[in-house]
């Protein structure tokens, strides 16, 4: 049993860095710089507006922020089940998380009969 669930750490840290290299590499493309006119042509009914955004600028603040239960913070963090459903598949829920519950469900599958 030791060497099953050692053998399922291994993989689970195996997909940890696959996962990881894939979000470095998805961080690194540089959108194109495109220059926009430096005037912009006035059209008769058109107008423009402001939208304000969010982007994460330290993740690590944002989680330290959502410690807190009433910051607002603890909204903006999502549970990402498909890694976690990879780890429990390459573990077979051998290596507890805490906070996460790792479960088995049986699936039928029934043959084309050829």
């Amino acid at each position: 049993m030791l060497r099953e669930a050692e053998a399922a750490e291994r993989k689970a840290a195996a997909a940890a860095i696959k996962i990881e290299a894939k979000e470095e590499q998805a961080a690194s493309i540089i959108a194109p710089v495109v220059e926009v006119a430096k005037t912009t042509p006035k059209v008769e009914g058109a107008s423009t507006r402001k939208i304000w955004k969010a982007r994460v600028v330290d993740m690590d603040a944002v989680i330290q922020a959502a410690f807190d239960p009433s910051s607002i913070a603890r909204s903006f963090l999502t549970f990402n089940e498909k890694v976690a459903d990879a780890f429990a598949k390459s573990t077979k829920g051998a290596i507890p998380v805490k906070g996460v519950e790792f479960y088995q469900e049986d699936n039928l599958a029934i043959g084309g009969g050829r």
